[in-house]
């Protein structure tokens, strides 16, 4: 499965006419893409068109994501256009290195950036009238008043026989807050972008900006929030050359207040406007899906170019039903049970799909082929748990915590390879060294995606590979490591053959994409619709839990004119974009109806998974079926 957090460019070829033109362009520039459009490689192919040699500026390369970053990182092939004068980056990380580090005052405390107000412990110091820590809060920036906004999420049951009111806390919170940020010097993202808003007023630091960076490239620019967007609107507004990538129906965090009305307000200051239409990723009738879901209902359907453009699967529905066997209309009786359904269709189909994804709004809503939801890691052998981390590291549907047990282990080894004579936890030792917990999980995640792939490779040639990895790393300042022939991955009591491949030495039995039972020649992947952004598959299934969840998604499929539908379509738009051949639906048999008749209103073509036989009428149904096994039941529309 071509799932790395990114959409694949699918090309390896010459650009397109339309990349071309992209390509060329000169900034300011407004670029839409469509979904499968190739974005990072028309961006990596934009940069790699500076001259050769040493260049007086450089090019600004933006991604929401460290992932994302990585990807350019990766791709681009001429190491000097990844070093100065030149950024390759997140925002957060262009904000604090441009726009704010440098005209901070040296004071004491120092600065210090957190991830959020969690971070800085729970002792009553750091407690809203020593009852409430100030994580409970949340903080906002209103633009027209300039300045802090505070909330309380679920306020009554936190204040329950408190004796201040909500309005007192919300004071208080907002002082502590200003208290730590002001005078001890912590700041989160938000007290980063609030600092970097003022200098991006000031003349003098746009005149620095303009001088050091021949253009800024912010790519997915429909996740900026309001406050983002603010702070490129008035680089804009000072001749800082800027190049916006977006997609507007793929903005879906509308929670954080990125919409695409909040973008228009840049854009539409932006005079070059360029789109791109041809997808490279997307079967044509994905595309025709796909456009019925946009809120311009009337527009043209992008122009499906890639490998799977002619490819006729209609859109496969999987109805369950989980009542008693009497009364069951469908054999399916569970979301879990149709991703099996779905994903035997998409192992059936010719040539057969090479990878799925099993797709829903909410993790509780998640289908899964089995009742395995978290992997373990192993119990010793540093080589095991690294490898292990690194596997957790590329699976988008990873447990959270997996996830910070895999950094944690990656750190870890990090210290005890860069600090061999230092004793203690390894926070404690990075902390002695001057190296703050944000910037300790910075090498953990690159080390991470460093690494080679965990696959059937021989654990032997893994290790090796991994320790030259770790070795070559990039280090603290002061780190004094121990001579390279003495550092070895242990392999702990774990005794393991030579030809023994490092992912079933390493233990990863339900890794990221380990084939399930019967599905020995496709991999299936469960997450959330926000964390597969920017993935893709062969076959994804898009699954809802209740009938509720349902007929909302047919409510914003039909009107999307409100902000909550607006949203909520755009969410399944992601989701529907990110199959290259085929697409299924799975929800409660109560609904089936009302998902017949939405499909035939936009004269979409649909077929009914076999296994959706009426439970009473199973065997003459299966007498009336195509070979194929494909048509519509009768019965069930």
């Amino acid at each position: 499965m071509a799932y790395d957090g990114h959409e694949a460019d699918g090309m390896g070829m010459q650009p397109t006419g339309e990349q071309q033109t992209a390509i060329a362009a000169p900034s300011p520039l407004y670029l839409e893409a469509c979904p499968g459009a190739g974005k990072t490689f028309i961006l990596v192919e934009r940069h790699l068109a500076t001259p050769i040699g040493k260049q007086r500026q450089g090019r600004a390369l933006i991604s929401f994501t460290n992932r994302a970053a990585d990807e350019i990182r990766h791709r681009c092939h001429r190491p000097e256009l990844l070093e100065f004068p030149h950024f390759t980056g997140t925002l957060d990380t262009f904000l604090w290195h441009f726009l704010v580090r440098p005209f901070l005052p040296d004071t004491a405390p120092p600065w210090q950036r957190i991830m959020s107000w969690a971070d800085i412990g729970s002792s009553d110091a750091y407690k809203v009238f020593g009852r409430l820590p100030l994580a409970s809060f949340g903080f906002g920036y209103d633009l027209r008043r300039g300045e802090v906004v505070v909330t309380l999420p679920d306020a009554t049951a936190k204040l329950t026989n408190a004796t201040r009111t909500e309005a007192e806390f919300l004071s208080g919170a907002k002082a502590l807050r200003n208290s730590l940020w002001q005078q001890h010097h912590y700041f989160t993202s938000l007290e980063l972008r609030v600092m970097a808003l003022e200098n991006a007023t000031d003349p003098h630091v746009r005149t620095i900006l303009r001088s050091r960076f021949s253009e800024i490239v912010v790519d997915e620019a429909q996740d900026c929030t309001e406050l983002d967007i603010a702070i490129l609107g008035k680089l804009h507004e000072g001749g800082v050359p800027l190049v916006v990538v977006a997609d507007p129906n793929q903005a879906i965090y509308e929670y954080q207040g990125a919409t695409p009305a909040v973008m228009g307000t840049l854009t539409s200051k932006i005079g070059q406007h360029r789109r791109l239409t041809g997808n490279h990723r997307c079967s044509q009738r994905i595309c025709d899906l796909a456009a019925t879901m946009r809120s311009t209902k009337s527009a043209i359907a992008d122009r499906a170019t890639g490998q799977w453009s002619t490819d006729q699967s209609p859109v496969l529905l999987v109805p369950f039903d989980t009542n008693d066997t009497n009364s069951r209309k469908t054999r399916i009786r569970s979301k879990d049970e149709a991703a099996g359904a779905f994903a035997r269709r998409a192992a059936s189909m010719e040539p057969a799909c090479a990878d799925v994804l099993c797709l829903a709004w909410a993790h509780a809503a998640v289908p899964h082929l089995d009742q395995t939801r978290r992997s373990k890691a192993p119990a010793d052998g540093t080589a095991w748990m690294l490898a292990w981390a690194s596997a957790v590291h590329r699976n988008p549907g990873a447990d959270h915590q997996d996830l910070v047990d895999g950094v944690r282990i990656a750190q870890t080894i990090l210290v005890r390879f860069w600090y061999p004579n230092d004793q203690g936890h390894p926070e404690r030792i990075l902390t002695a060294h001057g190296v703050d917990a944000i910037t300790a999980r910075r090498y953990a995640f690159s080390l991470l995606a460093s690494l080679p792939d965990v696959d059937a490779r021989p654990a032997g040639d893994w290790i090796r590979d991994a320790r030259k990895r770790i070795i070559d790393h990039p280090a603290p300042s002061d780190a004094a490591p121990a001579p390279a022939r003495n550092f070895r991955l242990g392999t702990g009591s774990r005794d393991f053959d030579r030809g023994e491949t490092i992912a079933v030495a390493a233990g990863l039995g339900a890794g990221q994409q380990q084939p399930c039972g019967e599905f020995e020649d496709i991999s299936v992947t469960s997450t959330t619709i926000h964390k597969a952004k920017g993935g893709e598959a062969d076959a994804v299934l898009i699954a809802f839990a209740t009938p509720k969840a349902l007929r909302q998604f047919l409510a914003a499929w039909r009107d999307d004119s409100t902000t909550e539908t607006s949203e909520t379509l755009r969410v399944y738009y992601v989701a529907v974009t990110r199959g290259r051949r085929l697409i299924g639906f799975t929800y409660p048999y109560s609904c089936h109806g009302e998902m017949v008749k939405h499909l035939e209103s936009l004269n979409v073509e649909f077929t009914v998974a076999p296994e959706c036989e009426p439970v009473e009428q199973g065997r003459r149904q299966r007498a009336r079926r195509e070979p194929a096994g494909m048509e519509a039941i009768p019965g069930l529309g």
